[in-house]
């Protein structure tokens, strides 16, 4: 399914993705019997369709819908007069709406990318030097797993910790979002897929 979120993947790998679900929902009859394939099991050999008519899974989604929905909600504060509480609300964010800056943060889990080489990236000083940022670059990804398919086509890269060198990289380079997650020996950078 991961193939089928993320727009660029789409459009890679729409055609794997549609041979690894048709053969999860037959090996899922061989598994579980014939009862397994219901509707909803049937539905996922069309997803890969889907995903290519609207660009992506994200595209044809409600869960944005459900999320604003939730924070209408949340801006009824009693029953009566429901309506005129959330015009209030709105207008309220409106008028305190703050400049839209790049969000810093020192945190080191929301400063992981991957590069476009496919290198790990760890912003290491909030410091930027004529477009530039020091980063923590790490080399040489290996593979975690290679079945049911290869962990590059999805944007997932381990790292031996202390093959790194540290750089300056230009801010533009620096786009593709990560989730860093860390061991004893080894370091794993697996690309946001929900990226906007």
């Amino acid at each position: 399914m991961c193939f089928l979120v993320s727009p660029t993947l789409v459009k890679k790998h729409s055609e794997y993705a549609r041979c690894l679900l048709s053969y999860s929902v037959s090996r899922g009859r061989e598994l579980y019997g014939n009862e397994f394939i219901v509707y909803n099991v049937h539905s996922m050999l069309h997803i890969a369709d889907d995903a290519v008519h609207f660009n992506g899974l994200d595209n044809c989604s409600a869960f944005k819908f459900e999320t604003y929905l939730h924070s209408v909600k949340k801006m009824v504060r009693s029953g009566t007069h429901p309506l005129t509480q959330i015009a209030n609300r709105i207008e309220e964010r409106r008028a305190s709406t703050l400049e839209n800056k790049d969000r810093q943060t020192k945190k080191s889990k929301d400063r992981a990318f991957i590069l476009d080489s496919d290198n790990g990236c760890e912003i290491t000083n909030d410091e930027e030097k004529d477009g530039h940022i020091l980063c923590r670059i790490y080399r040489n990804p290996a593979l975690l797993f290679m079945e049911p398919c290869h962990l590059f086509l999805l944007g997932v890269y381990s790292y031996v910790r202390k093959q790194t060198t540290m750089r300056w990289i230009p801010k533009k380079r620096i786009e593709k979002r990560a989730i860093k997650i860390e061991n004893e020996e080894t370091v794993t950078f697996m690309a946001i897929l929900h990226q906007q």
